[in-house]
């Protein structure tokens, strides 16, 4: 479980929160998707596949499988350009996409691992999701 690498007392509350499991990710999501800078949410505004997230509501990516994929190519393309902004900003929102889908997939740590590395500092903002618990 890649998430105890950040936090292993987040990761053990995920591993017994079992039903309400769902219910902690989704207070994990929402406060890491507060703290994205300015221009990595105006890139989630621009991905019509993540509008829902505009009203706070988890977009459907059944037919997006493929999304986080897209945006880390563009990460590693921009990453080689040397366009450090460009880079982390796609490498965001490929993290905040793959949250969305291992939450789809009920894998409720993976997803906040993923979303949680959306973040400038994944350390701190899992510290600081511990009061979720």
């Amino acid at each position: 479980m890649r998430l105890r690498t950040l936090n292993p007392n987040l990761a053990n509350a995920f591993d017994q929160a079992d039903d309400a499991g769902a219910v902690l990710f989704d207070q994990v999501f929402w406060y890491s998707i507060d703290l994205l800078d300015e221009g990595s949410k105006a890139l989630v505004d621009a991905q019509p596949q993540l509008s829902d997230l505009r009203q706070r509501n988890f977009p459907d990516l059944a037919d997006y499988k493929d999304l986080p994929d897209q945006l880390d190519e563009i990460y590693f393309d921009a990453e080689d350009d040397g366009d450090d902004d460009k880079a982390r900003t796609h490498f965001k929102i490929a993290r905040v996409a793959a949250a969305i889908l291992a939450r789809a997939e009920e894998s409720y740590s993976e997803a906040a691992y993923e979303v949680l590395m959306s973040c400038d500092d994944p350390e701190k903002a899992a510290q600081d999701s511990l009061k979720f618990i």
